[in-house]
């Protein structure tokens, strides 16, 4: 005799997975995350609110490499929206390296320096990539434009060569 579940196929409908997959995500159950969306079928394995939920998922569990393939493709599909670049500049920074992420920035510097989060980032690239001068001047634009990145600036860690510089003459 057949178990009872196999007797009924059930198709699992989109939001339910997508749902889940949030779930176990929360969680910290990364790979039963993954799973639910690897069973979506067509057009839905590739819709933005999937691509987002692996984003997380691959950001949740220190997968670098699927972080900053997911971030790129959904900066690639909305270039106008600054969130998706900065979070790939990131995953860049933390895959490769600072340098190669200043450079995914500075691509749309111009575009985006209304924005105290990509002008912090910016600094933070610069002052790891030996610009102090450059990472002070991006910061201070930052701040200029949100105070709430002072605090962040005192306690971060990554500008400590900038901290370190205010002391030489």
């Amino acid at each position: 005799a057949k178990p009872f579940a196999s007797t009924f196929p059930m198709t699992v409908r989109y939001d339910v997975r997508l749902s889940r997959a949030e779930g176990y995500r929360k969680l910290g159950m990364y790979a039963d995350a993954c799973w639910e969306l690897e069973e979506l079928e067509g057009d839905d394995r590739l819709s933005d609110p999937v691509l987002v939920c692996r984003w997380k998922i691959y950001r949740d569990s220190e997968n670098l490499l699927g972080e900053k393939a997911m971030a790129a493709e959904m900066a690639r599909r909305f270039p106008a929206d600054w969130k998706w670049r900065l979070r790939t500049a990131r995953a860049v920074r933390r895959y490769e390296d600072a340098e190669t992420a200043l450079a995914y920035l500075n691509e749309k510097a111009e575009a985006f320096c209304g924005y105290p989060a990509y002008l912090y980032e910016i600094g933070r690239c610069k002052c790891l990539t030996g610009d102090l001068k450059g990472a002070r001047d991006a910061v201070r634009e930052a701040i200029k434009l949100d105070a709430e990145y002072r605090a962040k600036f005192v306690e971060d860690e990554d500008f400590d060569a900038v901290w370190d510089s205010f002391g030489e003459k």
